[in-house]
């Protein structure tokens, strides 16, 4: 019995370390490893560029939002450019 435990305690350990040493760089080198960490960190890389534009496009909404709430000066210029809207009192000349 204690030839076996010599042999466990020897061989045990140095096979697992040898089956690490081989099956991890394989692991690494297959479609789960390194080229899927590069796939999803350039797919992270365009989704983070796309939130900072969404952000941007957000924050210019808000405040035409804000300027059609508040401001007459800008509701009347988007229903004269935009609707073509004129006033009760005027005449439009076309040429």
């Amino acid at each position: 019995m204690n030839a076996l435990w010599k042999f466990l305690w020897w061989v045990l350990p140095l096979s697992l370390l040898l089956t690490t040493a081989v099956y991890v760089p394989l692991k690494l080198r297959d479609d789960n490893g390194f080229p899927r960490v590069r796939r999803i960190s350039s797919q992270l890389e365009i989704l983070e560029a796309r939130n900072r534009q969404l952000k941007a496009e957000n924050e210019t909404l808000r405040r035409q939002i804000r300027a059609i709430r508040n401001d007459p000066d800008y509701i009347e210029n988007l229903a004269r450019n935009d609707l073509g809207l004129i006033g009760p009192d005027e005449v439009v000349f076309q040429f």
